[in-house]
């Protein structure tokens, strides 16, 4: 909180969480989500994301409501990005 409150810069270069079955990530402006669900202002709201849309990349420094998927645009960050996530995903798990 103390961080939040004082808007200082993250001594981590990502942060990560899961949830209900969705796994995230964000680092800098970029946020990746596996398994998400739709905005509650979707028609659809609270369906899981599923097959080639069930990874979703936005820019929150251009797009801070998500609604455009980036992650056809950016093929080697979603890798980079999943990775990253589910390698701190397997040691959240085995700890």
């Amino acid at each position: 909180m103390p961080m939040a409150k004082a808007q200082a810069k993250s001594p981590h270069d990502a942060i990560f969480w899961s949830s209900s079955g969705q796994l995230a990530v964000r680092r800098g402006n970029w946020k990746l989500v596996k398994d998400g669900f739709l905005a509650e202002r979707s028609t659809a709201a609270g369906n899981r994301l599923t097959g080639d849309d069930a990874l979703f990349l936005s820019d929150l420094d251009k797009d801070p409501g998500e609604s455009k998927d980036l992650r056809r645009e950016n093929p080697v960050l979603v890798d980079e990005l999943l990775t990253l996530a589910q390698k701190w995903l397997d040691e959240v798990q085995h700890n």
